[in-house]
């Protein structure tokens, strides 16, 4: 019988810290952790992001590793950005696409 596979990359980035994990789920709901990475977040003054492309650059850094051990590409992301700053308004947008 034939199984189907899931990949599933998550991505936590806090204020001190940024982790990454990408794990396989199977039909049968076992999770398996391929790879599992983490960095501090040097980045963040008070808990707050201060350089988004150096933020960046570690997150890109982490995955290419988690790449290299597995050999499996991201090809999406569960990201959680946690943070007492943080703010979540209901909003709703419109985009015109000419063509």
């Amino acid at each position: 019988m034939f199984h189907r596979r899931y990949n599933v990359t998550a991505v936590d980035i806090s204020s001190s810290k940024i982790r990454a994990c990408l794990a396989e789920l199977d039909t049968d709901e076992n999770v398996n952790i391929l790879a599992a990475e983490e960095s501090v977040l040097s980045t963040a003054k008070k808990a707050i992001v201060t350089d988004l492309a150096q933020t960046s650059n570690i997150l890109q850094s982490l995955l290419q590793k988690i790449n290299k051990q597995t050999g499996v590409d991201n090809r999406s992301l569960y990201v959680n950005v946690s943070g007492q700053h943080l703010q979540m308004t209901k909003s709703h947008g419109a985009v015109m696409i000419q063509n």
